[in-house]
């Protein structure tokens, strides 16, 4: 089985998390009061910018009423968010977040504005990319 992309798994976390929390009918500020933490991080790990805590999707869990099985795939999905991408140890590219999306992609799409395909050049480009102009 490939890595599991930390980033991907992230996003995933999130954006349940958020979905759970409209299907319980409770807005932001409710679920932190709950809590007993602020709004703003609810929100933030609610749009994958905070990683959670183990507790904290537990206690998400709680309060949203999850059966047992959703509650383990939840925090299966934390503690996988948690590890670190092989693509960590060269944080100096500041390119984790690509890396981290494109280890799952299922297809990967590219444009580049600079290169015409050889099909499609005129004899006029192809005079022009001999000369290096």
């Amino acid at each position: 089985m490939a890595e599991r992309s930390p980033t991907l798994r992230r996003r995933e976390l999130a954006s349940r998390l958020r979905e759970l929390r409209k299907q319980a009918g409770m807005t932001v500020d409710e679920v932190a009061r709950e809590l007993m933490c602020s709004t703003p991080k609810v929100s933030r790990i609610e749009t994958g910018t905070r990683l959670p805590t183990l507790r904290d999707v537990r206690d998400l869990c709680r309060l949203y009423r999850l059966d047992e099985a959703e509650q383990t795939r939840l925090m299966t999905l934390a503690r996988e968010a948690k590890q670190q991408g092989w693509w960590n140890r060269f944080d100096d590219l500041g390119i984790d977040s690509l890396i981290g999306l494109e280890t799952e992609a299922k297809r990967i799409s590219a444009h580049d504005s600079s290169f015409v395909p050889w099909a499609f050049q005129t004899e006029e480009d192809a005079r022009a990319i001999i000369k290096g102009i």
